[in-house]
């Protein structure tokens, strides 16, 4: 069985444990803290916007003796290419406010390509499906009813669970910023993983995260009101519970903590 701990940044990541059986993944800025805070080297890590890359590419080239351990970096094609082929796929990302911020990423990669295994992953995202792709492709049926088999069945990985609308958070107007990046990114790559369970840890779509007080999310800066999005991204997960038959994973909690909302809906394992 090809088991999975995904580590978000969240404060419930502090109560991880791992009874050696699972591989673990870690998302975003939560490596390299998870290294520090945690005492855990992944063997995976990956990012849904290239920038959450940068910290933990600048730990490991301070760190080369790290390179002995076996991590896999799981990379987004578009964030192999350049800017323009990146947005006509994601959203913003502070990189395009750094100077050569692109360049500066794109030289990183190589460099850490020396002495880790960078795996350029075929992605496709529904903003990409939705602006740049013909009506007549049949990954655009993945929203019609009954046809959601069809994203776990294509080469490419599917980023994103709902129809893009726009980049643009605003209340409950637009959806698609709204989806947390568990199920917008995390078991997609879990499942092109070929993982048949998947316990989380640290995606708690509220509080601070586990190495900072930041407690910032899409959903409860200064421009939102009520708890209608939250609800909104915990119905996606829920959606994504009802697809077990046809990904074939099962997702778990590995925390009790209050904190994590997806402990709404998910069975919680201890090991």
């Amino acid at each position: 069985m090809n088991k999975i701990i995904a580590l978000g940044p969240g404060k419930s990541s502090l109560d991880f444990k791992n009874d050696g059986t699972y591989k673990v993944l870690a998302f975003q800025r939560v490596f390299p803290h998870c290294v520090e805070h945690l005492n855990v080297f992944p063997d995976y890590w990956t990012c849904g916007d290239p920038y959450a890359f940068m910290e933990g590419f600048d730990y490991l080239l301070k760190n080369k003796n790290l390179s002995t351990n076996n991590l896999k970096i799981l990379m987004p094609d578009a964030f192999l290419s350049d800017m323009n082929t990146y947005r006509k796929s994601f959203g913003t990302t502070p990189l395009m406010r750094m100077q050569d911020g692109w360049q500066k990423l794109i030289s990183m990669t190589k460099q850490i390509s020396n002495y880790y295994e960078v795996k350029s992953v075929p992605v496709v995202t529904t903003k990409f499906l939705q602006l740049h792709t013909k009506d007549n492709n049949e990954l655009k049926m993945i929203f019609d009813e009954n046809q959601e088999f069809i994203r776990f069945m294509t080469e490419k990985v599917v980023f994103g669970t709902v129809k893009f609308d726009s980049e643009t958070v605003a209340g409950f107007r637009f959806k698609w910023g709204l989806e947390n990046k568990l199920t917008s990114n995390v078991l997609p790559i879990c499942h092109y993983l070929g993982s048949s369970k998947v316990k989380i840890y640290g995606f708690d779509y509220r509080g601070p995260r586990f190495y900072s007080p930041d407690a910032r999310h899409p959903w409860n800066d200064e421009t939102q009101e009520g708890s209608e999005v939250i609800e909104f991204s915990l119905k996606i997960l829920k959606t994504w519970l009802e697809w077990k038959n046809i990904h074939g994973m099962e997702i778990v909690s590995g925390t009790e903590d209050i904190i994590s909302l997806p402990n709404k809906l998910l069975k919680y394992e201890s090991n």
